[in-house]
C-alpha cells in the first residue's frame, strides 16, 4: 500500500514537471516566448526593423529619431509586444514614417556598431540603460535626447510617447 501511494505521487510529480514547462512557455498570444526567429515576426508586422548595420548607414544620410526596442529570448512580455503593439496600425505608421526602428537583445552576444562605437548587444544595452524587459529605447540623434520606456507598452499610449518625443 505504501509502495503505490509513493509511486502515484511520483508519477503526479512527474506529470507537472513535463505539463507545466510547456503551458508557461507560451504567452497565449500564438508566439512561443522561446521563438526568436524575428525575420518571420517581422512578416506579421507593419514595421520595417533594420539592423544595426542598417541604422547606421541611414542615420549617415537622413537623420530620424531611433526607437530601439530591447528584448531577451525568454521575455513573455517581449514577445507580447511583437505579437501586439508592434502589430498595431498606429505604431506602425508613426514608425515608419518618422522613426529607424531596430531590435536589440538584451543578453546577446554579437558585435554591432552604435554611434561609432563597438560593443556587444548585451554591452549595448546596459550602456542605455536597460534595467528591465521589455524596454523601448527612444533617441533623437539630432539633439541627444532619450528615454527610456520600461515594461509592457500597450499600442496607444506608445503612440502618443512617440508623437510626444518626436516634438
Amino acid at each position: 500500500m505504501k509502495q503505490t501511494f509513493l509511486l502515484q505521487t511520483i508519477l503526479i510529480i512527474a506529470s507537472f514537471l513535463i505539463v507545466i514547462p510547456k503551458i508557461s512557455s507560451y504567452n497565449f498570444t500564438g508566439i512561443s516566448i522561446y521563438d526568436t526567429d524575428y525575420q518571420k515576426l517581422e512578416r506579421n508586422t507593419v514595421i520595417h526593423w533594420l539592423n544595426f548595420e542598417e541604422l547606421e548607414n541611414k542615420l549617415q544620410t537622413t537623420p530620424k529619431p531611433i526607437l530601439i526596442d530591447a528584448y531577451t529570448n525568454w521575455c513573455g512580455w517581449c514577445k507580447r509586444m511583437d505579437a501586439t503593439t508592434f502589430k498595431d496600425e498606429q505604431v506602425g505608421k508613426i514608425l515608419t514614417d518618422s522613426y529607424y526602428a531596430v531590435k536589440l537583445n538584451a543578453e546577446g552576444e554579437a558585435n554591432i556598431r552604435f554611434d561609432g562605437k563597438v560593443f556587444k548587444e548585451y554591452e549595448l544595452a546596459k550602456q542605455l540603460g536597460v534595467r528591465g524587459f521589455p524596454t523601448v529605447i527612444l533617441i533623437n540623434p539630432e539633439t541627444n535626447q532619450s528615454k527610456i520606456l520600461t515594461g509592457y507598452q500597450k499600442a496607444s499610449p506608445l503612440s502618443k510617447q512617440l508623437v510626444k518625443f518626436m516634438k
